[in-house]
């Protein structure tokens, strides 16, 4: 084999067994530090399962998902691993999985029989970020939100929820809504500071928000965590290279990818077993920017 530089044929093979070693894995977003960490982990996980994958981008659009996985099934993969957006519904993710093949979810999880769930618990660790602010006398707490995925949501309902478990008022003009971006986080974070001062805290939806806050503050001459408290979500490599490093909810994305695949396997393996939905939870991260 070595003196002939033999290769084994994997699509012949595929003929045969119906088979492709390979797994489809569907993010978000490339350069997002979350789904960057989510990606390796899958690859790692099903490397270590004998799998090789097939990477795909779909900037969160829902469209760009639904061509991500005509792609994937015409490619012959095994199955589909995707982190969808609020878009992908069940509606057009269900002939997917009613005529393909095994798929899980990771966070938002369409409701279906062939479709396996891997969810974050994200509103509990929002709830804590914000009881954390809470319990170091902050009450004027804005928050950096997103729109659209489910996620955003939970998180949305962590922080709302942790406000009025200790009787402070939900202020809808301190909740900013939109792109979950570094820059987004900056230009939301100098808005509200500009037009209420009387901020102490900032929770944000991810650390790209956060970062972009910790910008803001610097900018504006808002000593953090002195004047303006800011925590963030996912526990991304920066959060803890920044200076002041940033508090933040990490999320395992060694973990979550690593059960994905654990789960997927298991689905090939028994695929008339209905797939069980699995929770990775969170844990806050106190670093210096509370």
């Amino acid at each position: 084999i070595h003196e002939l530089g033999f290769h084994p044929n994997k699509l012949a093979r595929a003929l045969v067994t119906q088979h492709t070693d390979t797994i489809g894995l569907i993010v978000d977003d490339f350069a997002n530090p979350f789904f960057a960490e989510l990606a390796a982990a899958v690859q790692a996980s099903a490397q270590a399962a004998g799998y090789s994958i097939f990477l795909c981008n779909s900037a969160g659009l829902w469209e760009e998902e639904l061509r991500a996985l005509d792609s994937l099934v015409a490619h012959g993969v095994d199955g589909i691993i995707v982190s969808p957006s609020a878009g992908l519904t069940a509606e057009r993710l269900s002939p997917f999985a009613d005529r393909y093949g095994p798929i899980v979810a990771v966070g938002h999880a369409p409701h279906h029989h062939r479709i396996g769930h891997i969810q974050i618990a994200t509103r509990r660790g929002a709830h804590e970020a914000v009881e954390h602010l809470i319990e170091r006398g902050h009450q004027r707490i804005a928050m950096l939100c997103g729109i659209g995925a489910p996620a955003i949501h939970h998180r949305y309902h962590g922080y709302r929820e942790a406000l009025l478990t200790h009787g402070l008022p939900l202020r809808d003009e301190l909740v900013c809504t939109g792109a979950t971006t570094f820059e987004r986080g900056r230009a939301s974070t100098l808005a509200l500071l500009t037009q209420h001062p009387d901020i102490t805290a900032i929770f944000a939806y991810n650390d790209l928000l956060a970062l972009g806050a910790l910008r803001a503050c610097a900018e504006l001459g808002r000593r953090v965590p002195v004047d303006c408290a800011v925590v963030g979500f996912d526990d991304i490599p920066l959060a803890d290279w920044v200076s002041p490093s940033l508090t933040t909810v990490r999320v395992d994305k060694a973990a979550l990818g690593g059960q994905a695949v654990e789960l997927l396997l298991s689905m090939l393996t028994s695929p008339e077993s209905a797939p069980p939905s699995v929770t990775v939870e969170t844990r806050l991260m106190v670093r210096e920017s509370t």
